[in-house]
């Protein structure tokens, strides 16, 4: 189909055209699109790590109490002279050594201990002759001192039974007296009968002093008496030694009176003695006696078979009568001293 078309009051010739041919409308401008940006796809995360299964706790384990420590009772004379200057030592010494310590006055027998904690060993020290018979009655293992003389060793009838000597070694008695009379010579010595241990010991150490050992032995206090007298103007010693089978007070006193006439030196085994004119007394001294004590009642409880009847002390402590001393010419080093076992 044709379309006419005039314009009017245009020019007079009018422009016939197919519409087909006629150019396509300008298009109308579109607003730009924004663009925006891509961002990079993310990495992939890292696997997480695998979490290890904590192992199960295996149920707590109810831990036995310990047993409890060993008790060691302290068995004491009804009159404690003579070992209180010792007791607070031993307290300290066992103590230090893990035992549960208990002392009493055990004066009568028989006697009944008081009764241990559950699953307690006990064990005993006897101080003096008395506790010990009343210790012989208990059953427990003992460690009896401060009983005099100690010759013969505790039978197979006790073999729960040890000791330790009231006095030190007759060696360190012996090596005391020297440094005080450097001239010591000719010694006496009187023992009743059966104390061949103590005879044989006091050989020995005289022979290593190099001082010559006179023994007499007596069967009664008269006859000791009678044996010094004779020996007195042939000795410048007289080294006594408890034994009550053949030593009196009486007697005792009789021969320091005889040694003082004759200027015999004095050996006593009590600082007492000195006050009826011995010239030195030996003694133990306390804190050794504790220790030794303490170190034998530890063994008693962990290893019983090899602890020794009798355990020796280590220490001697040497007393001077200053006047005696003076009359007879000596010089001391000092009031008194301890002397020591080197091995020890």
């Amino acid at each position: 189909m044709l379309i006419l078309a005039c314009l009017a009051g245009a020019s007079s010739a009018c422009v016939f055209a197919p519409l087909e041919d006629l150019p396509p409308p300008p298009a109308e401008p579109q607003p730009a699109a924004s663009v925006e940006p891509i961002a990079p796809a993310p990495e992939p995360a890292a696997p997480p790590a695998p979490v290890k299964p904590k192992p199960s706790r295996p149920p707590t384990a109810v831990r036995p109490s310990p047993p409890p420590s060993d008790r060691v009772v302290v068995l004491l004379p009804k009159n404690n002279v003579g070992f209180e200057r010792a007791l607070p030592a031993l307290e300290r010494q066992l103590t230090l050594r893990g035992f549960d310590v208990v002392a009493i006055e055990a004066h009568a027998a028989p006697y009944v201990l008081p009764a241990p904690k559950t699953g307690q060993k006990t064990l005993a020290i006897a101080v003096g002759a008395e506790a010990e018979d009343v210790a012989a009655g208990l059953g427990v293992p003992t460690v009896f001192c401060q009983i005099a003389p100690v010759d013969v060793a505790p039978d197979e009838d006790t073999p729960n039974l040890h000791g330790v000597p009231a006095l030190p070694p007759l060696s360190l008695q012996l090596r005391a007296w020297r440094q005080l009379s450097p001239g010591l010579a000719r010694v006496a010595m009187i023992l009743g009968p059966g104390r061949d241990a103590t005879a044989a010991e006091a050989r020995r150490v005289a022979k290593a002093e190099s001082v010559s050992l006179i023994l007499r032995t007596a069967s009664s206090d008269q006859e000791a008496l009678y044996l010094f007298k004779r020996l007195a103007p042939e000795v410048d010693g007289l080294w006594l030694v408890p034994d009550n089978t053949v030593l009196s007070p009486r007697v005792i006193k009789a021969m320091l009176d005889q040694a003082a006439r004759h200027k015999v030196q004095t050996l006593v085994f009590t600082p007492t003695l000195l006050e009826w004119g011995g010239l030195a007394s030996v003694s133990s001294t306390p804190g050794n006696l504790a220790w030794t004590l303490a170190e034998v009642v530890s063994r008693l409880a962990s290893e019983p078979a090899d602890v020794p009847a009798l355990t020796p002390l280590s220490e001697a402590e040497l007393d001077v009568n200053e006047g005696e001393a003076v009359k007879l010419g000596l010089h001391p080093p000092a009031r008194s001293w301890i002397v020591r076992d080197e091995a020890w």
